[in-house]
């Protein structure tokens, strides 16, 4: 994990306050600043970096900054920088190839950040998905960018406390994630997915450099079957690649594995990949999906552990100050985050894995209809970030979030490309800003990755054709040509999509019969929300006092009389989209407070 700070100041003379400041942001914003990490800070000229770091010493990352007389550079995610590094440190050969010219961003795989910083220039560039969010502040004669959000804000506006941008935090409150270009605090400018931002003295320049596909319509003739079969021959490859560096990293992974599609690819890449793997079930051994799971660790000789979530009702309060305070509030509290660890523990998730499954698109009864203009954007938008707003929200908050969702389905038109509109949405939106939240928040105490979410794979989805991704096509051929035994363990809950009903020619019709799935029974029983309420599935009476207590700020977006009424009808179980919004708005107001930050309290206004 490692946060940073590049910038420009206009008078050389001011470098030495600005590096100053953002010492002192560190110290009050980030979460590992009073135990053991490593700093680096570097001013030349108009330039400033800072880097502050855990975990590169305690896997082959080694370092995350290099800093020599004329350049500073730096990164942060899991760019694919292994075989670069050749056993150096990650940092050390970034730089050296950038100094000699022979780096590309656009042929570096994984989710990242990259930073330099010369005396006269900065430069930042983000991966494709925007799941490392890169932020940016200016002021007259100052701008600078990191890629954590209060410690910039602070940094830039040392002299002020930090203030809060409620508009932000409304599809957080309705939806349960945030799915628009903002983040909770004024001041700030959140970078579009796959920006390159450069800043010199006498400006910034900001331009999309990292695309998700080729720009352009898809072709005319659909691709043949060899022109497929290469497709998914190219992701294979890249998927194995990328694994292999991750089994390189010095921690053995940790790979979710349940009883459906996603989570047999992440098994059969890392098979394939040869890479030792403990593969993890969070339900019992003989429920249907530690049974099922099993049965595929069984297939490809891995090891395999059941670790039920428990039920522990007395972890809100410090889940609630760890999750805003490592996710800056941009991430809910319904799906906890891990403790900041100095060993950090390497998961492989199922982040970006319906990419493969044709995103917005992936419907038992077809493709949406196709958008091809921005009210119907719009609309699609709001069916998707609104859909629970009655809820909570305010009326005035619903009408605003749909401006900003107009603007947000122009830019997905302008970018849509050979990717449907539904399926760029699910990327921006959901595997983009949904999954970067969780992501930042987590990584203080785990490395996160997962094998479609990377620059190196994304860039082929717009070459498989969508009815392949619905039909859970792709990601059969996928996982046949990593772990083929893989393709004919059964399935909890359903079948492979294409042979749902009947034998396809696709997978031994002879054999279907055989891969009748496990039906999940206990899933009607089982208490899914586990410790986010009572054992009987109501609303835990700490949740309920804290959101019944009035609030300036959040009763700016939230609705207080459909909130008394939310909160007072649910003393039985809590359907989990609703659960979600309120503990969205949970997330929301504890941020609010200012109480999440050890040093004292935020200006509430």
């Amino acid at each position: 994990m490692n946060l940073f700070v590049v910038g420009i100041v206009a008078d050389k003379a001011r470098a030495e306050a600005v590096e100053r400041a953002i010492l002192e942001a560190h110290r009050r914003t980030t979460p590992f600043a009073t135990g053991q990490h490593d700093r680096t800070v570097w001013r030349r000229g108009h330039a400033i970096g800072a880097s502050f770091s855990i975990h590169a010493d305690r896997t082959a990352i080694t370092g995350y900054t290099r800093d020599t007389e004329h350049a500073f550079d730096t990164f942060c995610g899991l760019p694919r920088l292994a075989s670069l590094a050749a056993g150096r440190s990650w940092a050390d050969a970034l730089g050296q190839a950038r100094d000699e010219g022979r780096f590309d961003p656009r042929e570096l795989g994984g989710v990242w950040a990259l930073a330099r910083a010369t005396p006269t220039e900065v430069e930042v560039t983000a991966s494709s998905t925007g799941s490392e969010p890169i932020l940016l502040a200016r002021r007259p004669g100052l701008v600078l960018l990191s890629n954590r959000a209060t410690l910039l804000r602070l940094a830039a506006w040392p002299e002020f406390p930090i203030a809060y941008d409620t508009d932000a935090l409304m599809t957080l409150c309705a939806r349960g994630w945030l799915a628009h270009d903002r983040v909770p605090f004024s001041g700030l400018e959140l970078l579009p997915p796959g920006a390159r931002a450069r800043v010199t003295p006498d400006g910034v320049n900001i331009e999309v450099a990292q695309h998700l596909a080729p720009p352009g319509p898809p072709p005319d003739d659909p691709p043949t079957d060899a022109e497929l079969a290469a497709t998914y021959d190219h992701i294979a490859t890249e998927m194995v690649d990328a694994a292999r560096e991750v089994g390189h990293l010095g921690r053995r992974p940790r790979i979710e594995l349940t009883g459906d599609a996603v989570t047999r690819l992440s098994a059969a890449v890392y098979a394939a990949a040869d890479v030792e793997v403990t593969l993890t079930t969070p339900h019992a051994a003989e429920e249907p999906h530690g049974i099922v799971a099993a049965e595929v660790a069984a297939a490809i000789a891995a090891q395999h552990v059941c670790e039920p979530v428990e039920l522990a009702h007395d972890d809100l309060p410090g889940q609630l100050t760890t999750q805003v305070f490592h996710g800056e509030g941009t991430s809910n509290v319904f799906d906890p985050c891990p403790l900041l660890r100095l060993d950090p523990v390497v998961e492989v998730v199922r982040h970006a894995g319906g990419a493969l499954l044709g995103g917005y698109d992936n419907l038992a009864t077809g493709p949406r209809p196709p958008v091809t203009d921005i009210e119907a954007g719009r609309t699609f938008l709001d069916a998707l970030a609104l859909h629970n707003a009655t809820l909570l929200l305010r009326d005035e908050a619903r009408t605003a979030q749909q401006q900003i969702n107009r603007r947000t389905a122009e830019e997905l038109l302008d970018e849509v490309g050979r990717l449907s509109f539904h399926e760029l949405a699910y990327l921006r939106l959901r595997e983009g800003r949904g999954t970067g939240a969780n992501r930042q928040a987590a990584a203080y105490g785990s490395l996160q990755v997962a094998p479609t979410l990377d620059d190196r794979v994304l860039r082929h989805l717009g070459d498989i054709p969508l009815d392949h991704k619905r039909s859970q096509r792709a990601v059969f051929e996928l996982v046949q040509r990593l772990a083929p035994a893989l393709t004919r363990v059964r399935f909890v809950g359903g079948r492979w999509r294409f042979e749902a009903d009947g034998p396809d020619p696709l997978l031994d019709p002879d054999t279907w019969a055989q891969r009748e799935p496990l039906v999940d029974v206990a899933a009607t029983d089982r208490v899914s929300a586990a410790w986010r309420t009572r054992p009987d599935g109501s609303l835990l009476p700490r949740l309920v006092r804290s959101l019944g207590e009035p609030d300036a700020l959040l009763d700016e977006i939230i609705d207080r009389r459909r909130l008394t009424t939310a909160l007072s009808e649910y003393d039985r179980p809590v359907p989990e989209r609703d659960l979600r919004s309120l503990f969205g708005a949970l997330t929301a107001k504890h941020l609010l407070s200012g109480d999440w930050r050890p040093t004292g309290r935020s200006r509430r206004a």
